[in-house]
């Protein structure tokens, strides 16, 4: 429910309201990986690269095989200029 929550605010660009909800469904469960990806979305939405990837790549830990988490990073990689 946090997640979809936090979800539906990010989609309103409304990062404070939406990082509140994913906190607190780490909170309760520091392994759901909805929550550190919809961390890092937020984050990369307010252009803050280097603190997006952290969260991302949590995510990635937690659920390797979700192409979206993949994406994240690889988008987020390549706004601070990681070209490989």
């Amino acid at each position: 429910l946090l997640c979809c929550l936090g979800a539906s605010y990010e989609k309103q660009q409304d990062y404070v309201s939406a990082m509140i909800n994913y906190k607190e469904a780490l909170k309760i469960d520091k392994k759901w990986d909805e929550a550190w990806y919809g961390m890092g979305l937020c984050l990369a939405g307010q252009k803050k690269w280097f603190e997006a990837i952290h969260y991302l790549k949590n995510a990635v830990k937690l659920n390797p095989d979700n192409e979206n988490y993949w994406l994240a990073i690889g988008d987020t990689e390549y706004q601070l200029g990681s070209i490989m």
